[in-house]
């Protein structure tokens, strides 16, 4: 690589272990990697696409790449990436993280959750261990991926031991993680307490007894005066919105009627300090809808449960989304080996460099296609200026 053109992060991926045999070396690993990072960002989906942006793009990829062989095929594409393990893609994801300039607020609101690769599941009898999971650390503040680890859906592996697995893997010390009911663990909410976090996981009756206290404290009419409350209102497009996030906190709770409850649910829960509920009331022309939800916090304040109750779904709206729609994620049939998770990752590291080019409004879509036209800009998004 010529060294005045050498972006961070294709630097933090060249410690990746080559995984073939020296015989069959034609290519160099980095190589590979770094035409996949950039045919992604550029908004190439599958290893087909790869290849053609890179033949496309051959002469101009000679002059930052060494590219001995010329451009690999489709098919040494997925064979690499088959056989290189997550475990150091994520290793050098995290470094990459660490190293690129982002001023992350003193307290961000960090959302956990799952996305299952449609694309990844073979057309078996035991269909779900073959499906590929990745379980992304959104920071819902700065809008950027922190961390993810994929895992396939079987026994004693899934998305609550690898919510445990990235809780140790990301610094939480002074932040909030939101988890959906999923992660309404003792083994999950007792490690971000350990690790100096806060928390707010949903609530169902995945944890019935948790889950009944929570509804008769909340309809307990000499408990209302206790509750500390938030309202908020939207409306747009003909629909109205109106939430009520309420918070409880259990040391303020005087109740014999209850006391062994409580008891029990401190036991089991010794770091849940408050119970909340958001209540949300939609009209939509004649049209009445209501629904309430039931949270487990270690907040005591309301307007910091609000906001991570509410940024919570941004995980689905600026990830999941975008790696549905603009990276067409479930529609990828890659499978082969650790393939799948692999270019899973790479999506979420190309989304994470162009959500980080702050300078121009365009959208991420537009990007992509900046990328294609211009080379320069793709070099600024790849360097993470």
């Amino acid at each position: 690589m010529d060294e005045e053109l050498v972006f961070s992060l294709i630097d933090h991926f060249s410690d990746v272990e080559d995984p073939r045999l020296d015989r069959t070396k034609k290519h160099l690993v980095i190589d590979i990697i770094a035409i996949t990072v950039m045919a992604t960002i550029s908004g190439m989906h599958n290893w087909i696409e790869i290849v053609d942006w890179a033949t496309g793009n051959e002469k101009w990829l000679k002059t930052i790449l060494k590219l001995p062989g010329g451009i690999p095929s489709h098919d040494t594409f997925g064979r690499v990436f088959s056989l290189i393990k997550p475990d150091a893609f994520q290793e050098a994801f995290s470094l990459w993280v660490e190293s690129i300039k982002i001023n992350f607020p003193s307290r961000e609101i960090i959302a956990l959750d799952g996305k299952t690769l449609r694309g990844s599941t073979f057309n078996k009898k035991d269909s779900l261990s073959t499906s590929v999971s990745i379980v992304s650390a959104w920071a819902c503040k700065s809008g950027l991926t922190l961390a993810q680890i994929s895992t396939h859906l079987k026994k004693n592996e899934g998305e609550k031991k690898t919510m445990e697995k990235i809780i140790d893997h990301i610094d939480i010390r002074g932040n909030i993680i939101t988890i959906d009911a999923n992660g309404a663990t003792p083994s999950i909410i007792s490690k971000i307490a350990e690790r100096e976090g806060d928390c707010v996981i949903g609530l169902k009756n995945n944890q019935m007894i948790a889950y009944e206290l929570a509804k008769k404290l909340f309809s307990n009419e000499e408990k209302k005066k206790s509750i500390k409350r938030i309202t908020k209102e939207d409306s747009g497009h003909g629909r109205e919105e109106k939430r009520t996030y309420e918070l409880l906190t259990l040391e303020n709770i005087k109740s014999d009627e209850l006391k062994k409850e409580i008891e029990k649910f401190k036991t089991k829960w010794p770091s849940i300090i408050s119970l909340g509920r958001v209540v949300s009331e939609v009209f939509k022309g004649k049209e009445y809808s209501f629904d309430e939800r039931y949270f487990l916090t270690s907040l005591i304040d309301e307007k910091e449960f609000s906001e991570s109750a509410r940024a919570h779904w941004g995980v689905e709206n600026s990830l999941h989304w975008q790696m549905d729609v603009t990276f067409r994620e479930d529609y990828c049939r890659v499978r082969l080996g650790h393939a799948s998770a692999n270019l899973g990752l790479i999506r979420r590291l190309a989304l994470n460099l162009l959500k980080n080019e702050i300078q121009s409004k365009k959208s991420i879509r537009r990007k992509q296609l900046l990328c294609n036209f211009d080379k320069n800009y793709l070099l600024k998004i790849l360097m993470g200026i």
